[in-house]
């Protein structure tokens, strides 16, 4: 899921844009940043094109912030020598391409949240959700005045007033790409509005693209709590609220894939599961009904591929376990090579979980006498643009692994 924030200056976009992706689990980021970074690279005298500072692995986007070389730079960005540079480059129409090139890179796959002046007019055009932020001009001319820690006096705000309605006036009558509201766009005027209150409305508009799987949905209400007790489930971290995801982990046990729905809620998942569970007719239609559907682990299965695809371009998850047979004692096994394929080819990002506490099977008394102990652990996400420098088939393959692994040994 691509969603995109545009609107005019001082409205508020980037902070919606950080709050709406912090609530859907998804990734932000603000335009203005690779301005900013091609500012910072001008002034080190370093000429390099931004899509390869991110394909050589230099730049990456974190959870806490942006770093280049290893290093955060989020607060380098935002000083006022870096401004200045990139004012500078900005005037260069082809840093402008490089620009947009690399927003589209650092998105493949979806789960992304940006925010600028075209971004769903220009840069995105097919984005899942895009919203225009407008605001009062005086509205803004106060927010800038008292971010800036000045007294909001008359004069004050009548001085910014005038600047950010020059700044309007130049960002709609520019000739290439003039600020304007996509024709799809959901436009929110945000005077007198607390950045919360806007940003509940942008996530019912969000959630309205969130399939549901309603069988599976009842039963995560029902039966639930009652595996979260029963199994005295310890849950860390969360599951995204929208977005495209494969999710994968470790398969110790027959039960794991139904407790790791009892706690992704309101998330459903959708498994792709070993064909010979739909044998059996009534079994098949329940499976079917709960979201899940066949692969044949013992061969290269188009079809079920073509299936998760089809689903997670509809903003769905789907679940495999890349062992595809369970390991008793926890130590995983060889993994299907296939499961890199999703996010090599930009498909979609990658959710990775770990389940403990299954291991050696779940017998008859332990069940009945609710005496066994399960984690579940939710991991960042992995995005495709995380897999440079080596983004190859058996590199994501062993990255993927390290990651599942790394979550299991944590537990």
């Amino acid at each position: 899921m691509i969603i995109t924030i545009d609107g005019v200056a001082g409205s508020g976009k980037s902070t919606l844009g950080r709050m709406l992706a912090d609530r859907l689990g998804l990734t932000f980021f603000s335009s203005g940043l690779l301005y900013r970074l091609k500012g910072l690279m001008a002034s080190r005298g370093e000429e390099i094109a931004l899509e390869d500072l991110v394909k050589t692995g230099r730049f990456r986007i974190r959870k806490d912030g942006v770093y280049l070389d290893g290093e955060k730079i989020d607060d380098v960005l935002q000083s006022e020598e870096v401004g200045k540079w990139a004012a500078k480059v900005a005037k260069d129409p082809s840093v402008r391409q490089q620009v947009n090139a690399t927003l589209k890179l650092l998105a493949e796959g979806g789960n992304f949240v940006v925010d600028g002046r075209d971004m769903g007019t220009v840069v995105f055009p097919n984005a899942k959700v895009k919203f225009y932020i407008d605001a009062d001009v005086m509205e803004r001319a106060r927010r800038r005045v008292l971010q800036l820690g000045l007294e909001p006096t008359e004069e004050v705000l009548r001085e910014f007033a005038e600047k950010i309605a020059a700044r309007d006036k130049a960002d709609k009558e520019r000739e290439i790409a003039p600020l304007k509201p996509a024709d799809d766009a959901i436009i929110i005027d945000t005077t007198g509005m607390t950045p919360e209150e806007a940003v509940d409305i942008m996530e019912k508009h969000v959630m309205k693209h969130v399939p549901r799987v309603p069988l599976q949905a009842f039963a995560q209400k029902t039966l639930g709590p009652i595996f979260r007790g029963w199994f005295h489930i310890h849950f860390v971290g969360r599951f995204p609220k929208a977005g495209r995801w494969l999710m994968i982990f470790n398969h110790i046990s027959n039960w794991d894939p139904p407790l790791i729905a009892a706690v992704s809620y309101p998330r459903q998942i959708e498994y792709m599961a070993k064909k010979e569970l739909f044998q059996n007719s009534i079994l098949k239609y329940l499976f079917y009904k709960l979201g899940a559907f066949p692969v044949d682990r013992e061969a290269k299965d188009i079809r079920a591929v073509r299936e998760a695809i089809r689903r997670l371009r509809q903003e769905r998850i789907v679940g495999l376990a890349p062992e595809a047979h369970r390991s008793y004692d926890g130590r995983m096994l060889p993994w299907h090579p296939g499961v890199s394929y999703f996010i090599v080819k930009g498909i979609t990002p990658v959710l990775p979980v770990a389940i403990k506490g299954l291991e050696g099977g779940v017998k008859i008394r332990e069940l009945i006498l609710a005496k066994r102990r399960v984690s579940i652990k939710v991991g960042e996400p992995v995005y495709p643009r995380d897999l440079y420098p080596n983004r190859d088939m058996d590199s994501a393959l062993h990255f993927l692994r390290e990651k599942v692994q790394q979550l299991y040994d944590s537990l």
